[in-house]
């Protein structure tokens, strides 16, 4: 056999050969390579990062293309702040609103303090005047019985005309004083029990209050820390 016999044929098996390597690995690359494919029979492979806001809203602006390549850190879109503007603003009047609070309560403490302080006094003072009272009514009280027992006794011998008229008027005005001073001093102390219990009682109220002024400022505090 002769050398350009198998020339011939050994071209058209390498020809043939070149096209099925074309048909088999270059056929679809044209259409491979583009942005948009079609199939009816195929699935994808890749990586897949989720995006997700930590906030809702309206977006505002894209920041990148379809196909872009993104860097870490970079501002992909934009939402519209108006809403949160608002809100913010709401919450910067609250805030104000919950300061001047904060600033009527503690005025309004420092006057609980103060009625406090008068109300305890006047417990003090109340007490001081029992104690006056009661020493008035223990000194007064003898002396009383004695008049009494003594314009008695006046009064028996004036029946009997062993004393005169002068004595038993003398010991009548006597009992009478005495017995004045007396009902004054039980008065001075019905009237120092009297403002004791009414101080006592302004006492309790004012705390009560006082502690209802500690809560709200709490309040107050929390609602600024947060």
């Amino acid at each position: 056999m002769s050398k350009k016999s198998l020339i011939i044929p050994l071209i058209v098996l390498l020809a043939a050969a070149g096209l099925l390597f074309a048909i088999t690995g270059h056929w679809t690359e044209w259409e491979g390579h583009r942005a948009d494919q079609r199939t009816d029979d195929a699935y994808l492979r890749a990586d897949m990062t989720p995006l997700s806001t930590r906030i809702s809203g309206t977006v505002r602006k894209v920041n990148v293309g379809d196909y872009e390549s993104v860097k870490a850190g970079q501002t992909l879109l934009e939402l519209d702040n108006d809403d949160y503007r608002a809100n913010l603003d709401q919450a910067k009047a609250a805030l104000a609103a919950s300061e001047a609070s904060l600033a009527d309560n503690q005025a309004a403490k420092r006057i609980q303090d103060e009625q406090i302080v008068a109300a305890e006094a006047g417990i003090v003072q109340a007490k001081a005047s029992i104690a006056a009272a009661r020493a008035g009514i223990a000194a007064v009280t003898p002396q009383a019985e004695r008049a009494l027992t003594e314009l008695h006794r006046q009064e028996a011998l004036f029946g009997s005309k062993a004393a005169t008229h002068q004595q038993l008027e003398t010991a009548t005005a006597q009992e009478g004083q005495l017995r004045g001073t007396l009902e004054a001093r039980r008065a001075d102390l019905s009237r120092a029990e009297g403002v004791l219990a009414t101080s006592q009682s302004q006492l309790e109220a004012t705390k009560r209050q006082r502690e209802a002024l500690d809560t709200k400022d709490g309040e107050c505090v929390s609602w600024t820390v947060h």
